[in-house]
């Protein structure tokens, strides 16, 4: 077969991730996509190319995970197509799952398929074809499968096999990953493909494959057409009207997407719409605090704790300071205060078990799984023992701080430290709830981490013995 790719621009992606140097099936998925009458973009050939590597040493692909990301409209369907018409008929993959979050959009993509085969001379090589709602499916002589899926609804069981693509990915839950990867795990050289346009703030599981991908995981190739320069991973400073970065996050200009058309969303959209829906830019980047600062700036007073205190203790990720906060009981709600932020980690045992001995506080709160976790051993060492907060604790204690600042009943200094954080504090996603973001901040939120554990020890059991201090120095 020969290969007939349209003439289009060379456009790579900004993040450009994946295996080099070792054979790719592309070539060869783009020419049984030509003989289907799939004519493709240079752009969507050069995905499959890098995505289709395999393995010299053990014959398998090289990257088990594929991640596609790229706004609408540009052609991401016709990538996807081509993948699932190589894997039946020159693959001869026993099974192929492709789903979508909603099932519409899961048959959109069943009915462009059926329309390929059923017009091309490989339809004598089919054996059924389910068009029934919610059945459907392509079955090819020799036991091949093509089922499509939709994913609302359901936690993800199922969703395994040789090949399996993760449409609209940016609303893929932690649950429904966590269902699917053990049975992932069973096939014998499964590829796992995660498409979709820029992620939103709760998009989690995206953004750790995007993670993975920017910190260089061997295994995986990621490809992201976005605006910003080609070695500045956030794009956080774009100009919305350089028609360079339109080009540079759409690859189909000007052969599929006008420069009118775009033109005309610039004029029509809100710059955050226009970056995310046609720039590509994650919305994470343009979020909104979670509180509102003028409602955040109206809960600051000038009080004082009372006896009734918790204590909680939490490290950024760089791990270049500690922060200790407190919280308390008061007539008129919930007191808020940092008690101390310096340099380094090695100071807070000591601090910390000075601050026990003089208050005896309901609790001293501790993130595990965070960065503050390596202080559990050295708090033990001068006799605190830690109430260490869990996921679901956390995204309970970020709901109850956010509840008790609407509400109007927390009460804080107006410290410049927290002030910073509370406006730098994001989402994301833990379940149905959320916690705070570490990673989706351009400041340091620890001190808004500790605050909130302190604010959930006031929950604890008041300790038999309480002290007389009436400060922290």
């Amino acid at each position: 077969m020969t290969s007939c790719v349209s003439v289009v621009p060379a456009v790579r992606p900004r993040v450009d991730h994946g295996p080099v140097g070792r054979e790719s099936l592309g070539a060869e998925a783009t020419e049984v996509a030509d003989a289907f009458g799939l004519v493709l973009d240079d752009w969507q050939s050069y995905v499959l190319e890098r995505a289709l590597v395999r393995r010299d040493d053990v014959n398998r692909w090289a990257a088990p995970e594929v991640g596609l990301v790229v706004p609408r409209q540009n052609g991401k369907g016709a990538v996807l197509e081509a993948r699932v018409l190589y894997g039946l008929f020159a693959l001869s993959e026993n099974l192929i799952i492709w789903s979508a979050h909603e099932y519409k959009t899961a048959r959109e993509a069943f009915l462009r398929i059926r329309n390929q085969i059923e017009g091309s001379s490989f339809m004598a090589d089919v054996r059924a074809i389910r068009t029934a709602p919610g059945e459907e499916s392509i079955e090819t002589a020799w036991g091949s499968r093509l089922k499509f899926m939709a994913r609302t609804g359901g936690s993800g069981r199922g969703f395994s096999g040789d090949c399996v693509i993760l449409d609209e990915a940016y609303k893929l839950s932690g649950e429904q990953m966590a269902a699917m990867l053990p049975t992932l795990m069973a096939r014998p050289d499964p590829q796992l493909w995660y498409t979709s346009m820029a992620g939103m703030e709760f998009s989690e599981q995206l953004e750790r494959v995007r993670d993975r991908a920017v910190s260089g995981e061997e295994r995986l190739c990621y490809l992201e057409w976005s605006a910003g320069a080609p070695d500045d991973h956030d794009g956080k400073t774009v100009d919305l009207d350089d028609r360079r970065q339109w080009q540079q996050a759409n690859p189909a200009l000007p052969h599929r997407i006008s420069w009118d058309a775009i033109a005309q969303a610039r004029a029509a959209l809100s710059d955050e719409d226009f970056a995310r829906e046609h720039l590509n830019l994650w919305g994470r980047r343009n979020a909104h605090p979670v509180i509102d600062p003028d409602v955040w700036a109206r809960s600051s007073y000038e009080g004082r704790p009372s006896e009734d205190v918790a204590f909680a203790v939490d490290v950024p990720p760089e791990r270049d300071k500690a922060t200790v906060a407190v919280a308390s009981n008061v007539r008129d709600g919930v007191h808020v205060e940092l008690i101390e932020q310096r340099a380094g980690t090695d100071w807070v045992a000591k601090r910390v078990g000075e601050l026990v001995k003089k208050w005896g506080p309901r609790a001293v709160m501790l993130d595990p799984a965070g960065p503050a976790g390596s202080l559990i051993v050295p708090l033990g060492n001068v006799g605190v023992e830690p109430q260490l907060v869990g996921g679901r604790e956390m995204a309970q204690a970020c709901g109850g701080f956010f509840d008790l600042v609407m509400s109007g009943q927390l009460k804080h200094l107006d410290d410049p430290v927290l002030n910073l954080a509370v406006d730098a504090g994001r989402r994301r996603r833990v379940g149905d709830a959320w916690a705070w973001h570490r990673r989706d901040t351009s400041a340091d939120i620890s001190p808004l981490v500790a605050v909130t554990l302190a604010v959930a020890g006031l929950g604890k059991p008041q300790p038999k013995v309480k002290s007389n201090r009436a400060s922290f120095v």
